[in-house]
Order: structure tokens, then C-alpha cells, then sequence
């Protein structure tokens, strides 16, 4: 495993700078080498108890945490909470927090002293530098080192916790990239090397979710959800620069 630090009850695994293989050719997504500096990424996805504190804590009621548009979103809509916190089922404290639009898994990220990965450091944190084509390597996962739906027919579809699968795990130690829920990254989907993506129309979501088939856990599969979206499906993952 990487070095691990901590913000807050978050881990941390570290990515030294370097050039990084991005895409597959497939999907509109062509090959090529960039170099991504060193940065942090969350070891799991955020989990709804770490999140219960953002809220606990007055994260919805302050704007400075929010981007402008977010702001505005939240006071329209009356967001206070994810809208599957108090869910039996999706809401459990062990669980990846879910129901949460764009905003506020950015909202959340700046609260934490941390911000959303760009999707080159989401796609470098799971392919590595040699660019494999899974969390764990070049094998197409099976059912017991993913929650997905293979050949589009539910394996499970309810949440599992991060540690659920032990294959689905990267060589540097980064948990759940792929299948169980997308992970919101921090770019418009339309033009993800854009110095202002705020007002952009759709966000960048990454990994694949527990109803997608084996080509969306691809670590270079590409989706996209506007950035009010708060269904089940997304969850956050936070990152933050090296000094």
C-alpha cells in the first residue's frame, strides 16, 4: 500500500507525480500519456457516517462551503441531507453515502479541507501508471470481486460497504473504484481539460455502479450526470493536492 494520511476520519492514499496511460480507444476515449502531479485520493468512498458529521455540523446552512450554483440549487430545492440518509437500507453508517447531487459531494469535499478528483487523477488512482484496465489488473471481474451486473442482470443491487470485495482493490491500496455506485469527479463531462467547468450542463461520473455490465467498470469508461442528479447510484470520492 501507498502512504496513507487522514483529514479528519478520512484516509488517504498517495499518488507520487508521473505520466499515466487514459484511455482505452473505446467509448470516444482515445489513448494517450498525460502526466498527472502527485495528489491524494480517498482510500474508500465517503460513507454515510462521514457525512452525518458534515451535516451534523451545519454544512447545508453554510454558503462559503458551496459553489455558486449549488447555493442556489440548494436554497430552490430544500436539500438538508442526501436523499437516502434516513433509507433502512441505503442510509446504513458503513455504506457509501448516496443521494447526493454534484453540489453537494463538492460542498462536502470543501468542508473536509479536500475537493472532488479530477477524472485523470480518478483514472490514474485506478489504472495506475501502466494503464490496467481494472482496479485489480486486466481480468474481467465475476461476481465475487464486484458488485455489478454482469451481461446486464443484477448480481445484487443493494449496497455494499467498501471492503466487501477484497478483490476490488488496487495494487496502492484504493478500494471500491468500480461497480456498487459512480463516483461524482470534479469536471464537466464535455470538456474535462476546461479551467472553469461550474456552469457546465453534465459532471463526470466514474466506476461504474452495481447496475452496470463489466465495459462501464472499466477504469477508462467514461459517464456523465448533471450535476442536480440525487438518485442511488453516485457516491463521492475525495482527493486533495500533495504540498
Amino acid at each position: 500500500m501507498k502512504t496513507v494520511s487522514k483529514l479528519g476520519d478520512v484516509e488517504f492514499v498517495e499518488f507520487d507525480a508521473g505520466c499515466a496511460i487514459v484511455g482505452d480507444g473505446a467509448d470516444d476515449t482515445p489513448v494517450r500519456v498525460i502526466t498527472v502531479p502527485a495528489f491524494w485520493i480517498s482510500r474508500d468512498p465517503i460513507t454515510n457516517a462521514q457525512f452525518r458529521t458534515f451535516v451534523d455540523q451545519g454544512g447545508y446552512e453554510q454558503p462559503d462551503l458551496w459553489d455558486e450554483y449549488g447555493w442556489v440549487c440548494r436554497q430552490e430545492h430544500g436539500f438538508t441531507q442526501p436523499s437516502y440518509f434516513n433509507d433502512s437500507v441505503w442510509g446504513r453508517g458503513d455504506l457509501p453515502v448516496t443521494g447526493v447531487s454534484w453540489y453537494e459531494a463538492d460542498a462536502y469535499c470543501r468542508w473536509l479541507g479536500a475537493r472532488l478528483p479530477s477524472e485523470w487523477e480518478w483514472e490514474r488512482a485506478c489504472r495506475g501508471s501502466a494503464g490496467r484496465i481494472f482496479p485489480w489488473g486486466d481480468t474481467d471481474p465475476d461476481t465475487t470481486m464486484a458488485n455489478f451486473a454482469p451481461d446486464g442482470d443484477l448480481a445484487i443491487r443493494l449496497p455494499t460497504p467498501a471492503d466487501q470485495f477484497p478483490q476490488n482493490v488496487t495494487p496502492e491500496g484504493v478500494r471500491d473504484l468500480c461497480g456498487n455506485f459512480a463516483e461524482w469527479c470534479a469536471e464537466s463531462f464535455e470538456s474535462p481539460d476546461a479551467p472553469d467547468h461550474r456552469a457546465a450542463a453534465q459532471r463526470v461520473i466514474r466506476g461504474g455502479c452495481a447496475l452496470d455490465p463489466t465495459d462501464f467498470l472499466r477504469g477508462s469508461a467514461r459517464s456523465a450526470a448533471p450535476p442536480r442528479v440525487r438518485d442511488n447510484l453516485i457516491t463521492i470520492r475525495a482527493a486533495h493536492r500533495c504540498e
